[in-house]
């Protein structure tokens, strides 16, 4: 696993170093420990004196070490002053949304080597308490954002400081931001499963389509927070991008919801995607009229490109066309992306190949198991 490397910190606070064995600072990190060991350590000054704070009414002996943003402290104590590569907003009394851009600016001709590689973060909370936190990061430059649960007994509804940090540099200090500040989304719609494990689809917050807004994304298991960006196509509604780690070939169970838990609108589908393109699986159910066969929506990620004709069983050589009309609420396009197929083959594990136009291949399904027990 790559991860960054840790920086060799420069003779910056050769001032009243902390003891090691000091309880108050041993649980935080190296940075904070420097800072408040200055705070409660430094020497009594007279009233109008000035310790080195650009705010001599905030001396930290007028406020009794009260959380000051890290990037306002004097230069001794903090080298690293970019703090717009992360951002902290508070869902409720028990959890965070944390952002991180571009995973933390890292270069772009250094993102590829870091995509889906696991990145760790600390956030330290009004300058003691300490949350490890960690996400995948997808090798954009996008902003991606994801859920975070507060220690026991701290409430970040109110307002708090925070700093977050990764190997020592610093991302964010700053004051909290509130969810209620913020847009969530009311209508929320998945539309594709591109390759790469990205899924897009379009929100909007139906009293203002204009606004960008927030929303979360179920894929396997996991939970995730996504927000918009540019408009949808020609529509007053805005799209959504959000990065699954799913392997190629494998099916993940996709579902959006709203933060009051309304699903979207198609939800769940199951996204997949082979060496070709990505694809999505919609609406598994069982033909009512025989019970012996599976309708199946699939739909690829770019419909002019890879429209699929049929799917070819390789076990057996059978033929199965994507000719049935999708049901109402699962039309995509042209509204017939819908094949049947055999119960008894998908349960069997039969390679299926996907074809096109003229003949051509499209990859292969992934293996169905993990759907089965969805279909009704």
């Amino acid at each position: 696993m790559i991860r960054f490397a840790k920086k060799t910190p420069r003779s910056t606070h050769a001032r009243a170093e902390p003891p090691k064995s000091d309880p108050e600072t041993a649980s935080l990190p190296q940075l904070y420990q420097n800072i408040l060991h200055q705070v409660v350590h430094a020497e009594p000054c007279r009233p109008v004196s000035y310790t080195g704070f650009r705010d001599p009414d905030i001396d930290t002996h007028v406020a009794e070490a009260r959380w000051l943003p890290v990037w306002r402290f004097p230069s001794f104590l903090v080298k690293e002053r970019s703090t717009g590569s992360a951002m902290v907003l508070a869902v409720d009394s028990e959890t965070l949304i944390i952002g991180v851009r571009a995973g933390g600016d890292i270069p772009e001709k250094q993102r590829g080597a870091y995509r889906n590689t696991e990145q760790s973060l600390t956030i330290i909370m009004n300058g003691r308490t300490v949350i490890q936190a960690s996400y995948v990061y997808d090798g954009s430059s996008r902003w991606q954002y994801f859920l975070v649960n507060a220690p026991d007994g701290f409430d970040p509804s109110k307002s708090v400081g925070c700093e977050i940090e990764r190997d020592g540099r610093l991302m964010f200090s700053g004051s909290t931001g509130s969810l209620q500040d913020f847009h969530l989304a009311d209508k929320i719609n998945i539309v594709r499963f591109l390759r790469g494990g990205l899924i897009e689809g379009w929100a909007t917050y139906t009293d203002n389509p204009d606004v960008d807004v927030f929303l979360k994304i179920h894929a396997d298991g996991q939970v995730g927070v996504a927000r918009s960006g540019k408009q949808w196509r020609n529509d007053p509604l805005r799209m959504f991008r959000f990065a699954t780690p799913v392997p190629a070939n494998n099916l993940a169970k996709l579902s959006a919801e709203t933060f009051k838990g309304a699903k979207s609108k198609r939800s769940p589908v199951w996204g997949f995607f082979n060496e070709t393109s990505g694809f999505l699986i919609a609406n598994p159910r069982i033909d009512a009229s025989d019970k012996k066969n599976v309708l199946l929506t699939i739909v690829p990620e770019d419909i002019d490109k890879f429209l699929i004709e049929h799917v070819l069983d390789n076990e057996t050589g059978q033929v199965h066309p994507l000719d049935q009309a999708d049901a109402p609420n699962f039309k995509y396009y042209e509204g017939k992306n819908t094949v049947q197929l055999p119960l008894a083959a998908l349960k069997a594990e039969n390679p299926m190949q996907l074809i096109g136009k003229n003949g051509r291949s499209l990859g292969h399904l992934p293996s169905l198991k993990t759907l089965l027990p969805s279909i009704k």
